[in-house]
C-alpha cells in the first residue's frame, strides 16, 4: 500500500483535488479545507488515500527542536475525510489482483497503516478526529467530546415543537421586550466583541488567533460563507451578535456574544431561535459546536438538538503524560 497512502507536506498538496475531497465526503467539514487550515494552523502537512480519495489533515508545530501535531484555534474536528477503503478496493483492483484486494481490505487493517503513516514522520501530540471516525477512534482508543447537531430540513412549526419548556419560558420572556433580529454585515465585529468578552476566560488562545480568524472570516463571507447575526433592542443597543460559518451540509455556529443587559432579556436565546426560524428548511444541519461544559450544553439541548460526539487522540511522549496528568 506504498503508493496508495502518501504523506505530503503542504507544498506538494494539490488544494483543488484537496477541497474537492471534502466537498465529496458525507462527513466532511469546513475545518478541513485548505483555506481555513492555511489561515489557523502554524505549519500543516496532509496524509492522501489514492488520488484524493481521502485526505487527513496534520497541524503541526515545533517546540525545541521537536515537531509535534496540535489542535489549531477555533478548528473542532479534523481526522479522515473521504473514501479511504474505496480507494484501497480501487487501487488493488486495478493492479488485477482479486486475491490481494480480498486479504487487505479491511478497514481496521487500513486504518492501522493510515495511522502508522500518520506518526512515521511526526512521532508525537494531539489529533482530532471527526464524527465519521468512530471506528478508528475505537481501534487507537480516542476519547469521545461532546457535539450537538440540529437538523434544520423540518418545517420551523416541527423543529420549535422540540423545544424545551425552560427555553420556551425564555423566548416569551424575550417576547415582551421588543427585541430586533438582524444582519451585522462586517463579521469581524462578532469575533471583536467575543474576544473583548471572553479572552481572558480563553487562555489557551492568543490575539493571534483572533487575528487570524477574522482574516479568514473577512474572506469567506466574501463566498457568502460567513455571516453574522446580532439582536438589538429598540434604541439600536447591541445586546446578542453570533458568528456562523457555513458550507453545503452545516451552518457553523463560531461564536456567541451576550451582553449583561442581553442576558437580562434573554436575548442569546432570541437570537438563535430566529436563526433556526430563518434557514428552517434548507438541507442543512446546524452545527451548534458542542461543549463539555454542562451549562453550555445544556442551553443547546434545549433547543432539541442531538449528540453527535467527535474524538480527541493524543500520543505523547511517557513523562509529557503525566506531567499533564498532573496539572
Amino acid at each position: 500500500m506504498d503508493t496508495l497512502i502518501r504523506y505530503l507536506h503542504r507544498s506538494q498538496i494539490d488544494a483543488i483535488k484537496w477541497d474537492r475531497c471534502l466537498d465529496n465526503s458525507a462527513n466532511g467539514l469546513i475545518y478541513g479545507c485548505s483555506e481555513y487550515l492555511d489561515a489557523m494552523a502554524d505549519n500543516w502537512n496532509g496524509l492522501v488515500v489514492g488520488d484524493y480519495d481521502a485526505v487527513i489533515p496534520l497541524p503541526w508545530r515545533s517546540k525545541w527542536g521537536m515537531a509535534y501535531y496540535y489542535h489549531p484555534a477555533f478548528i473542532q474536528q479534523l481526522g479522515l475525510f473521504g473514501q479511504a477503503v474505496k480507494a484501497l478496493h480501487k487501487e488493488t483492483m486495478d493492479r488485477g489482483s482479486q486475491a490481494e484486494a480480498a486479504k487487505i481490505l479491511s478497514a481496521p487493517a487500513l486504518y492501522k497503516e493510515i495511522m502508522d503513516v500518520v506518526f512515521s514522520r511526526v512521532r508525537y501530540g494531539d489529533l482530532l478526529l471527526n464524527f465519521g471516525n468512530a471506528d478508528i477512534a475505537s481501534q487507537i482508543g480516542a476519547a469521545p467530546c461532546n457535539n450537538l447537531i440540529l437538523d434544520l430540513s423540518g418545517e420551523y412549526a416541527s423543529l420549535s415543537a422540540g423545544y424545551k419548556k425552560d427555553l420556551v419560558n425564555n423566548l416569551r420572556k424575550a417576547s415582551k421586550h421588543h427585541l430586533h433580529y438582524l444582519p451585522d454585515n462586517d463579521v469581524s465585529n462578532a469575533v471583536a466583541l467575543y474576544e473583548a468578552h471572553y479572552a481572558q476566560r480563553l487562555s489557551s488562545l492568543e490575539k493571534k488567533d483572533y487575528r487570524r480568524f477574522a482574516g479568514l472570516c473577512a474572506g469567506l463571507q466574501r463566498q457568502n460563507r460567513a455571516f453574522a447575526r446580532k439582536v438589538v433592542d429598540d434604541g439600536g443597543t447591541l445586546l446578542s451578535i453570533a458568528l456562523f460559518l457555513k458550507d453545503s451540509r452545516r451552518i457553523y455556529n463560531m461564536m456567541n456574544t451576550t451582553t449583561d443587559a442581553g442576558r437580562a432579556v434573554a436575548a442569546n436565546h432570541f437570537l438563535l431561535d430566529n436563526v433556526i426560524k430563518e434557514f428552517a428548511g434548507a438541507p442543512l444541519a446546524l452545527d451548534l459546536e458542542g461543549s463539555d461544559l454542562q451549562g453550555v450544553k445544556h442551553f443547546y439541548l434545549n433547543f432539541g438538538a442531538g449528540e453527535q460526539p467527535y474524538f480527541k487522540y493524543s500520543r505523547l511522549p511517557v513523562a509529557l503524560r503525566l506531567w499533564r496528568a498532573l496539572r
